[in-house]
């Protein structure tokens, strides 16, 4: 009797394991496999319109609102990371480097999840601290902003208190004179300054605390704006500079997304969690040693 019971138990435990992969997860293996073929065949000579034709294909065959987060994605990508290329991965469109998966989109019918994932691969050099994410649950992406929204936030000063680093007494958006308030400086510092460029939607040039400052923005065609800053920091200075302007764009993106947070610059700045990876990452990127303070 108890070998009997044994062994039907045995069985169980065998048939549970027999399951194996699911059909969804052989599919995507079966698409890894034509994906390598393809790549032979190719050889070195292809280049990133074969893998990105793949990946587009792939969006396309997806439901919504899969689609369109993916169409989303690729358009962010291919404008924030151009030294990414698009290629598929077991049937996902990913983004690699140096022919290294960088990151990913798996959509939710892909495997028949609850909801779509973005995800990045240990070539993302995440690492922060002892624990950090590798991916994101996605369910929605919120529209583009447009240049006209964008400029705004640049120029409007109601706007520039929920992000930038100063205030200002007027409208940036006119050539002139105007006065600048640094925020969170131990003593008031006003910077008498001069706006010397404002084409809206598309360049803003004036002076603050004697550095220049420039702004350009360009339209983006899947949507969206490309916005790129100069500033002339001192040397010296430069990683924290960037480190800080770079808080300072992810809390303005959060405000176009109509999600403000309130602004974190001056010495909040420095208390923010992840200010002395970004200080460290800008000064290895720009050649600097970089200042704790």
């Amino acid at each position: 009797m108890s070998s009997r019971k044994r062994s039907a138990k045995s069985n169980s435990v065998i048939s549970r394991k027999s399951k194996g992969f699911t059909d969804e997860e052989r599919a995507a293996m079966r698409e890894r496999a034509q994906e390598l073929k393809a790549g032979a065949r190719r050889g070195p000579r292809g280049d990133k319109t074969d893998g990105e034709s793949d990946v587009l294909a792939k969006i396309a065959e997806m439901p919504e609102p899969d689609r369109a987060m993916a169409k989303r994605l690729h358009a962010i990508i291919k404008a924030s990371a151009p030294a990414l290329s698009p290629k598929t991965w077991y049937g996902m469109p990913a983004y690699a480097k140096d022919d290294k998966v960088v990151c990913f989109f798996q959509s939710a019918y892909k495997f028949k999840s609850r909801y779509a994932t973005f995800g990045f691969s240990d070539a993302a050099d995440l690492d922060e601290g002892a624990m950090w994410p590798t991916s994101f649950a996605l369910k929605e992406l919120t529209a583009a902003e447009d240049p006209a929204k964008v400029w705004k936030a640049l120029t409007d000063p109601e706007q520039l208190r929920e992000w930038a680093p100063f205030d200002s007494d007027r409208n940036l958006g006119a050539v002139g004179a105007t006065k600048l308030t640094t925020v969170g400086a131990p003593t008031p510092h006003i910077t008498e300054t001069h706006v010397k460029r404002a084409d809206a939607p598309k360049v803003l040039e004036f002076t603050w605390g004697g550095q220049d400052i420039r702004w350009e923005l360009e339209p983006l065609g899947g949507g969206g704006t490309r916005l790129t800053l100069w500033h002339n920091i001192d040397r010296r200075f430069i990683s924290m500079g960037a480190a800080g302007w770079h808080i300072c764009l992810d809390v303005l993106d959060r405000l176009l997304a109509g999600r403000p947070i309130g602004r974190i610059v001056g010495p909040e700045v420095m208390k923010f969690a992840g200010w002395q990876r970004l200080n460290a990452e800008y000064a290895k990127q720009l050649g600097v040693e970089a200042p704790s303070s």
